[in-house]
């Protein structure tokens, strides 16, 4: 018969993880109850009663849950950990999410995590950004200071533009720096801002690389037409229905956004 939650929990988990306490049971009169806190879980056992307790600890499951109130909030988290700081549970629930994302930290700068967004944070150039992990979030993305775009490599060899930062820096990781520059719409929209560091990098030549579905593919057309009114020879990229770009593999990426590929079409 297990001990009823009541009678330890709330003790477990004030304790540090790997902490053990030992506590009075009922009208016992020694500490017989045993009560711990494990990475992943909150346990105890009275050796007088022989039953014991344990309770996942669903509620720091960081995927799956509601997005806490806060989560869109435009303040720098003040509780940011950095991930190699975080408990074991909480690095394999990150973890979990990066895989599931077809993501692997190698791709990715130094990653932060804040609890009470529930965002994976991470910097770029100086500016912080931020991943809701809830998955239920109104935003998935976050920027905590004003960002139109992402930029990296020479726009003279071409630009490779796709729509959200998992993708870009995936696909930044494949090229690094043998190929077109890259490119983060950070949406469906290319703003004014990256046109003209296009322009003004003299870029001449840009391939749309969005998601494999209908906004891909009508972002793909609207973004050409704004970057060919600059001179900018631009075309889709195909990609399989269904995939964005951080799905591929990198091999997969390399090849679809080598330098021929974005080569403007010939006629004639």
């Amino acid at each position: 018969m297990a001990l009823p939650q009541e009678d330890w929990l709330n003790v477990a988990q004030r304790l540090p993880v790997g902490g053990t306490q030992r506590v009075v049971h009922g009208r016992e009169t020694r500490a017989n109850l045993v009560i711990g806190h494990e990475s992943s879980h909150y346990w105890a056992y009275c050796q007088r009663c022989k039953e014991g307790g344990k309770v996942m600890k669903e509620h720091v499951l960081i995927t799956g849950r509601t997005a806490p109130p806060t989560s869109t909030n435009l303040d720098l988290p003040r509780d940011m950990q950095r991930l190699t700081s975080l408990s074991e549970f909480e690095q394999m629930s990150i973890a979990g999410f990066l895989v599931r994302k077809c993501m692997d930290p190698m791709y990715l700068p130094e990653l932060w995590y804040s609890a009470e967004r529930k965002r994976l944070l991470l910097q770029v150039n100086g500016v912080w950004i931020g991943r809701d992990l809830t998955e239920r979030s109104p935003q998935k993305w976050l920027h905590y200071r004003r960002l139109t775009h992402l930029l990296d490599g020479d726009p003279k060899r071409g630009v490779v533009l796709v729509e959200d930062p998992f993708s870009w820096f995936k696909l930044r990781y494949a090229l690094r720096g043998d190929g077109p520059a890259v490119a983060c719409m950070l949406g469906t929209a290319v703003r004014r801002e990256l046109q003209l560091a296009l322009v003004r990098a003299g870029c001449t030549r840009a391939g749309f690389y969005t998601d494999g579905d209908a906004a891909g593919h009508q972002a793909a057309r609207a973004g050409a037409r704004a970057l060919q009114a600059f001179g900018i020879h631009s075309h889709r990229i195909p990609i399989p229905e269904g995939k964005d770009p951080k799905d591929l593999t990198l091999k997969e990426l390399r090849d679809a956004t080598s330098i021929h590929r974005i080569d403007p079409p010939q006629h004639g």
